[in-house]
């Protein structure tokens, strides 16, 4: 629902999975007023309205909204607009400004993003802990764009929904730096804390970036491997789409929980 090309009928297995799982929710007796539940009902809303104005058929979709009375008055789901000027004036803020300014963009204009930008977030993202210092982390930047779109049919994930992706970024973390048994997640650990740092760095200096997930079959992620040169010892973390913020920037609402359901003190 974000894209400017919009493709009518995008995501039907989506939308017929949410509607399973409301279904078994409301079979289960479970709290409809649920925050998750309620997000779900509300992109089934916008999903409605947003082809209902484009003149296509989505009946079913309203008919199981009527047949269970969902309310269509929750709008925790959904996209938001809003204009680069006002997110690149928020990223220079507070840290809390900048961690509600970053979002999964997935359009970009055309121009290129600077060898220096890319290497000056990482610097800002070497601050990251590790454990004992050990800086296992390594990045890749891809700028081959026939070589990006290799990766991102792999990937699978981002495949044809990134506009003018020309940059992307593969965290690695190399088990060299690992000795132990008991170590045997901190890869994941290290190379994630490092991650979310170039994504804050990123978008600090202001441009757009998307969280791509590395989570393939062992075929692919050796293939992937082979076209960035990476050795057996590397471990993928995840990549990252970067690219400049267009004059309009939407993306996914996103809701997220609320504090009181992840916090418990003892």
């Amino acid at each position: 629902m974000i894209h400017k090309k919009l493709r009518l009928g995008y995501g039907k297995e989506k939308i017929n999975k949410i509607m399973d799982l409301i279904d078994y929710s409301i079979k289960s007796n479970f709290d409809l007023n649920d925050d998750r539940i309620q997000t779900a009902i509300s992109v089934l809303n916008e999903y409605v309205r947003l082809h209902e104005k484009n003149n296509y058929d989505v009946s079913y979709i309203k008919e199981f909204l009527l047949l269970h009375e969902l309310k269509k008055d929750t709008f925790t789901g959904g996209i938001i607009e809003e204009s680069k000027e006002n997110i690149l004036r928020n990223v220079k803020g507070n840290f809390e400004d900048l961690s509600f300014s970053r979002h999964s963009i997935r359009e970009f204009t055309t121009d290129p993003i600077p060898k220096e930008l890319i290497e000056n977030a990482i610097r800002i993202a070497s601050k990251t802990p590790s454990v004992c210092n050990r800086q296992a982390w390594s990045v890749t930047v891809v700028k081959d764009n026939s070589l990006i779109k290799e990766l991102m049919k792999i990937q699978s994930g981002i495949n044809g929904m990134a506009e003018n992706m020309n940059t992307l970024i593969a965290i690695t973390t190399s088990y060299e730096y690992f000795g132990n048994i008991h170590e045997r997640n901190q890869a994941f650990i290290d190379g994630g804390l490092f991650a979310m740092s170039l994504l804050y760095a990123l978008t600090y200096l202001g441009v757009g970036t998307c969280a791509l997930n590395a989570n393939l079959r062992i075929s692919d992620e050796i293939t992937v491997k082979e076209k960035l040169g990476l050795s057996n010892a590397d471990n993928l973390i995840m990549f990252i789409a970067v690219g400049h913020y267009q004059e309009t920037v939407k993306y996914p609402k996103s809701n997220r929980d609320s504090v009181t359901k992840i916090v418990n003190f003892i």
